[in-house]
């Protein structure tokens, strides 16, 4: 009884530890999650916008392109949304193309089209301008 006891004061005090170290991107996923889309737009933009911005690994700035494309579909601000969550995908395909990659594949279908959606807008972005003059062939 007493190691029972033990074991669930251990479990707790790792849960309330852990509580105050997520970061805001964590944040702004669970307030999405639990249907906060106010608050979890709120964090995102923080994030996308914030100072921290650079510090963002690959992964994270993969999971806040799709967090950014599913408050476009759901909550609004499609545009700013959308192209927040462009510039970050193509900051991350910048960084790590293979990363980026493997992320993608390991979401479901439905998040993969928005994704590569995503990709293409950013590679559209960059494309160097396609001269509208007829080309000849000899």
């Amino acid at each position: 009884m007493i190691s029972t006891l033990a074991v669930a004061a251990f479990l707790a005090e790792g849960c309330r530890s852990n509580a105050g170290s997520a970061t805001p991107l964590a944040d702004a996923e669970q307030a999405y999650a639990a249907g906060s889309y106010a608050e979890a737009q709120k964090l995102c933009d923080g994030i996308a916008t914030g100072p921290d911005t650079t510090r963002l690994t690959v992964e994270q700035r993969c999971r806040l392109s799709l967090l950014l494309l599913r408050l476009a579909e759901n909550y609004g601000n499609e545009e700013a949304n959308t192209a927040l969550a462009a510039r970050s995908l193509e900051v991350a395909t910048d960084r790590s193309a293979d990363s980026v990659a493997l992320f993608v594949n390991s979401l479901p279908v439905e998040d993969r089209a928005g994704i590569s959606l995503l990709s293409a807008i950013s590679e559209a972005h960059n494309a160097t301008e396609i001269s509208d003059t007829i080309l000849h062939y000899e």
